[in-house]
Formats: C-alpha cells, structure tokens, sequence
C-alpha cells in the first residue's frame, strides 16, 4: 500500500508519494484545507463544502 501526503497549494490540493516525495497528483478548486487517511483524501473549499476523492487514482468520490 502507497503512502501519501497532501497539501494546499494555490487552493488546489496536491497528492505526493510520502516515501519519495514524487507529485502524484492535484485536484480540486478553492481548496482551504485537506488531509489523507489511507487511500482517502477529504478536502474542504472554500464554500464549506467537503469533497472526497481516492489518492490512488484522483476519482472523485463524493461531496457533502
């Protein structure tokens, strides 16, 4: 199983390999905040909205 790490950069959220530090991946638009539990990125913008997607493949997986 991958490592990732995550941050907020020009609010979008930015997926890293934490074992390497290679970019993976960037999502999202007006991103505040973002962590990563396992393969799970939760994301939260600017409007509160939350939005979840999958570190592995960037697929959205849903919002609330």
């Amino acid at each position: 199983m991958s490592t990732y790490a995550v941050k907020v950069n020009n609010g979008r959220a930015e997926i890293y390999d934490a074992n390497t530090g290679a970019y993976k991946r960037s999502f999202g638009s007006d991103v505040v905040s973002a962590q990563v539990s396992g393969d799970t990125v939760q994301v939260t913008r600017k409007n509160g909205r939350v939005e979840i997607y999958d570190a592995k493949t960037g697929a959205y997986k849903r919002s609330f």
